[in-house]
């Protein structure tokens, strides 16, 4: 087997066509990569652009829950939250309830009772006094009333 001299230039240019072959392996394979890439993003395009299709007919007005009557306190949130003006029947709700649950506290005996300032601790809390603070409350007042005339 005989084996010819190319030459120097010959060699270079087949080296260089070579590389240029290479480089073009890359640069297809690097296509396909991007092409397959830009399939997954359409189809992700596709999905995210028909779950919003999906969100659009969603009524956003419609209650999640029964929603709240008026004349009652619920009635009454409602308008606090909707920021709404608080029609008459939700204030007259509002304040039943409220008269109730302050008439439910009862009288607690606590360690300061018997006292002016036990008198005064029961009112804060919302309940009746009992007897020994309402008893020393009237006698606080009678003498606060002694003090001032004298003054």
């Amino acid at each position: 087997m005989a084996y010819a001299y190319k030459g120097k230039e010959a060699i270079s240019a087949e080296l260089a066509a070579l590389e240029v072959a290479k480089q073009n392996r890359a640069i297809r394979q690097a296509e396909a990569r991007v092409q397959e890439k830009l399939k997954e993003l359409q189809a992700m395009e596709a999905r995210i652009n028909a779950r919003i299709e999906a969100l659009k007919d969603k009524d956003p007005a419609r209650p999640r829950r029964k929603e709240a009557k008026c004349g009652t306190t619920a009635g009454y949130k409602r308008h606090t939250v909707d920021g709404t003006p608080r029609c008459q029947p939700c204030k007259d709700a509002v304040a039943a309830a409220t008269k109730i649950r302050r008439r439910r506290k009862k009288s607690t005996i606590r360690p300061q009772c018997e006292t002016y300032a036990g008198y005064m601790r029961h009112k804060r809390a919302a309940e009746q006094a009992c007897d020994a603070c309402k008893k020393a409350y009237t006698q606080y007042m009678r003498d606060y009333r002694e003090r001032k005339a004298a003054a």
